[in-house]
């Protein structure tokens, strides 16, 4: 009986234990483009080899760049992944991976003034990007899909 207990509250422990957010999200490799009314929103990355995915974005409307981005997954000192993001030029900012599956990695700044919280899924049609403020309200969603470029 004391057995069974000790085995339960050790499968209880492990089931609940953090799990280590070290693996970079190669399911974000590629090309994904969403279109808009006005034009396409763009994010492109690397497929992570050598521990750096890095990553390009940028929002097109009325044939013109509304909003580019340069962003970065890299593992940090302690092991973790970090995601990096430099807003048209502005000074890179960093979030600290806090959640990952195979499909799915989030990463969160909980003092960042716009949204707290930024999730990617790999979903059946592509990949979603949501941006989340702290409590879990959305703040917005892209719906991208896989998209080839010339020579590929």
């Amino acid at each position: 009986m004391i057995w069974e207990l000790a085995w339960a509250l050790a499968v209880g422990a492990a089931a609940s234990a953090p799990s280590s957010i070290t693996e970079m999200p190669r399911f974000m490799t590629g090309c994904w483009e969403q279109q808009t009314a006005k034009g396409f929103d763009e994010e492109c990355w690397t497929d992570g080899r050598a521990g750096l995915m890095m990553g390009t974005g940028r929002y097109v409307a009325d044939g013109a760049i509304e909003h580019w981005e340069w962003m970065r997954i890299v593992r940090g000192a302690d092991g973790r992944l970090k995601f990096n993001a430099s807003p048209t030029g502005d000074p890179m900012v960093t979030f600290d991976a806090i959640e990952q599956t195979g499909g799915s990695i989030t990463f969160a700044k909980d003092d960042y003034a716009y949204f707290q919280h930024i999730r990617y899924t790999r979903t059946e049609s592509g990949m979603d990007v949501e941006l989340l403020f702290k409590d879990g309200k959305l703040l917005a969603r892209r719906s991208y899909r896989s998209i080839l470029r010339k020579g590929q």
